[in-house]
């Protein structure tokens, strides 16, 4: 306890509410708005005669960002959103007429609008929807694919009940059709420990504003080494190109690595502050956080269901997640989500349910207030 004790002095947030929305937006560190001041301050002060530290961001973050997820650091570039990323991916296929791609039903729009974008192409989509028992079953995407499937896309942890999908699973299956697969990431990174590789994803992308705890402006996409030289290059600028700080040697020879996917230089005061945030998720360890999270979901979704709430969130030991969502009668939820806010319990209320979602950071305590006024 004395560790969370000092872990939670880099959270201002705890002085003055119960944080458990990070689902949908995070709160900022003290060190993630040290990095981004302190870069802000130099540039103030000196303007860009310190670049050349932009630059060890750039690689440093780049380097945690593929520790972080599994991969080589070649494999990865920085996206200003996940829907950013999703549409790289997608925009960058050679389509055919009659391609198709499957999808869940209960994706986020960021994952979705990107392939009903390639409906011009003559791309079909196939969609896929939750059993009653609020999963995705993998044998269900299996009868989905046929011999015209490109591409799978779905995201790592469902946004409106928190089922973990089995991506080991998904990616297995993936490799056997020879099909595309593409992982919207954004609801389980910072959250739960995972290894592209292992996994066998195509391409992943996720923004940082959620469970990696930092501001807007610096995700991570991440491209494997076998998709790279497949994807068209849908946004070429000044960096996605080798020798690329020879302005007038106008020669369209793309980086060979996810550089490419990068036009311009990006902010480093994002690139900077990112870099403080990835440091403390590598320093204490994806599997620390995770279990944090785990023992702390569980001990909410256990007073829940002893206090009679009807949990929509899958629960068993592969599709834990940070998300627990739970639901009463349609009038108790506005009454529950009240009471919580006044409690200065922050949530989230959504389509007849209230979704909540702590970090490890969060104690066994603030779950007790959240139950004890159910």
């Amino acid at each position: 306890m004395a560790h969370i004790d000092r872990m939670r002095e880099h959270f201002s947030v705890v002085n003055h509410w119960v944080y458990m929305d990070h689902a949908a937006v995070s709160p900022l560190t003290r060190d993630m708005v040290y990095g981004m001041s302190m870069r802000a301050d130099d540039i103030m002060e000196n303007g860009a005669m310190n670049s050349a530290d932009w630059v060890e961001d750039v690689i440093q973050t780049r380097l945690m960002y593929a520790q972080l997820i599994g991969c080589g650091p070649d494999e990865v570039a920085f996206i200003n959103s996940t829907a950013e990323g999703i549409n790289l991916v997608a925009n960058g296929i050679d389509w055919k007429k009659g391609d198709n791609v499957v999808l869940t039903d209960i994706d986020y729009p960021a994952n979705i609008y990107p392939w009903m974008n390639q409906e011009h192409h003559g791309v079909e989509l196939k969609w896929v929807s939750p059993r009653d028992d609020g999963r995705i079953h993998v044998e269900d995407l299996a009868d989905a694919i046929d011999k015209n499937t490109r591409v799978l896309a779905i995201s790592f942890v469902q946004f409106t009940n928190g089922y973990r999908n089995d991506l080991n699973a998904i990616g297995e299956l993936c490799v056997e059709k020879g099909v595309t697969f593409v992982v919207d990431a954004i609801q389980g990174l910072g959250a739960i420990d995972m290894d592209v590789r292992e996994m066998k994803i195509s391409a992943l992308a996720a923004h940082s504003r959620k469970w990696l705890l930092c501001p807007g402006g610096l995700g991570v996409l991440y491209v494997s080494r076998a998709l790279l030289d497949d994807l068209r290059v849908t946004n070429p600028g000044t960096n996605s190109v080798i020798n690329a700080q020879n302005y007038l040697d106008y020669k369209l020879v793309y980086r060979d690595s996810g550089e490419r996917f990068e036009p311009s230089p990006f902010n480093p005061m994002a690139v900077s502050s990112t870099r403080a945030m990835l440091a403390m998720f590598t320093g204490l360890g994806m599997s620390y956080i995770e279990n944090r999270i785990i023992t702390l979901t569980d001990q909410l979704c256990q007073g829940l269901a002893e206090k009679g709430y009807k949990l929509l969130s899958p629960r068993e030991p592969h599709e834990k997640s940070g998300i627990v969502t739970f639901t009463a009668g349609p009038d108790d939820i506005d009454a529950i989500s009240t009471k919580l806010r006044e409690a200065r319990i922050v949530h989230t209320k959504r389509y007849g349910a209230i979704r909540l979602s702590p970090h490890f950071y969060n104690t066994a305590e603030e779950i007790d207030l959240v139950l004890n006024l159910l």
